[in-house]
């Protein structure tokens, strides 16, 4: 369990690189529209990475896929950390991201294992606040360290708790379980053969949906706070870490309700949350208060806390007890193409506005769009779930 928290703190942290775009790009003489290139480099080569390293941590251990990557991710922050060139630094995170998939594809797995099957929510809601914990501290972090120092600080700082992670590794007990690989691409269909195939479709669906609407916060928020309101890039860090901060103390109280078999009104009711949060960041204007700002971005977060942990609770029963690699590589993976369509998506919308369009106003379009999204989705898990009337996994 140590092991799984220090990963999912350690996969995290990358959120400290937000606050530190706009020196990346200045000390590299690189265009705004650039900035893609240093997302897209790691999320895809994170995200494709992580069912197939799911599947081996399943079949070879996932203490040994925690070590590796422990290992390889480390080396590839260092090496971003020293990058002489854009180009040099965009190999660099897609070796980061390699690194980080199979850290994150062992830590859920890990997690779960070292429960008992009735207290597995409980370990899935650590497991999340860690991994909240890190979005949290990330841009707190990221703000002070590209203000001391600049944007090399913010992989410097990891070095070392790689190296940590690293020696936990080589020392935890291995995970049981060694399925074949033919077990670990039929366990899914099977499991969803017994019943559950529409609620497990939808329960990966909405992960898509109410991921990549809250990351609407972590592209837009910081453009209102930095460029309209006038902060700095510690003062903006703090603001976008009340919303991991929420999801933390959320998934704590999430996990211990959904031992109960309490998730469908866990679902629920965090989506209908993140809508309202959302919902009131969509009214920003250039007047705003802070701790109006502040309300919306936790309530966001609050409500992706309490929705995340019985989501992943049910795709990973759903996964099978020897196949908690795949399962909760499955749901990381969900999260990162919401993550990515956002990216994607959201900023498309926000770019299409005639030219001259006030930025409050492509600001509420973009919310009052995510705000849907997570309404329709509400919708959808509540239909399904009334039909299916399936039991809730312990």
């Amino acid at each position: 369990m140590a092991l799984a928290l220090v990963a999912g703190l350690f996969g995290s942290l990358d959120t400290a690189l937000n606050v530190a775009f706009p020196d990346l790009i200045d000390d590299f003489d690189r265009e705004v529209g650039d900035l893609q290139w240093v997302i897209v480099s790691y999320v895809v080569s994170y995200g494709a990475l992580l069912l197939g390293a799911g599947g081996l941590g399943d079949r070879f251990g996932h203490r040994r896929l925690a070590a590796v990557g422990a290992l390889g991710s480390t080396l590839a922050i260092f090496a971003c950390a020293v990058a002489p060139s854009f180009g040099w630094f965009l190999v660099a995170r897609v070796g980061q991201g390699t690194g980080t998939a199979l850290v994150m594809a062992s830590a859920p797995a890990l997690a779960a294992l070292s429960a008992p099957p009735s207290s597995k929510g409980r370990a899935l809601g650590r497991f999340q606040t860690s991994a909240a914990i890190g979005l949290t501290v990330g841009p707190i972090l990221g703000g002070v360290l590209v203000e001391l120092g600049g944007w090399r600080g913010v992989f410097w700082f990891r070095v070392p708790i790689g190296m940590l992670l690293l020696a936990m590794a080589a020392r935890a007990v291995q995970a049981p379980g060694t399925p074949s690989r033919a077990d670990v691409a039929l366990e899914p269909v099977q499991a969803s053969v017994a019943g559950s195939t529409e609620r497990f479709i939808t329960d990966n669906l909405a992960s898509i949906g109410a991921n990549g609407a809250a990351f609407a916060l972590w592209l837009f928020l910081p453009s209102l706070l930095i460029d309209h309101r006038n902060l700095g890039a510690g003062a903006a860090g703090l603001v976008l870490a009340v919303s991991p901060a929420a999801t933390a103390v959320a998934a704590l109280g999430a996990g211990r309700l959904a031992d109960r078999g309490r998730t469908t009104s866990l679902l629920l009711g965090g989506l209908a949350l993140e809508a309202a949060g959302l919902a009131m960041l969509s009214q920003a204007t250039a007047t705003t208060g802070m701790l109006a700002l502040a309300s919306g971005t936790a309530l966001t977060g609050a409500g992706l806390g309490l929705f995340t942990v019985p989501n992943m609770a049910r795709v990973m029963a759903a996964a099978g007890e020897r196949r908690q690699g795949i399962g909760g590589a499955l749901c990381l993976l969900t999260r990162t193409v919401g993550i990515v369509g956002a990216a994607l998506g959201l900023t498309a919308v926000f770019d299409a506005s005639r030219p001259g369009v006030d930025f409050f106003d492509r600001f509420e379009v973009v919310f009052v769009l995510a705000t849907g999204i997570v309404l329709v989705i509400v919708v959808l898990t509540g239909a399904v779930d009334r039909r299916k009337r399936l039991p809730s996994p312990s």
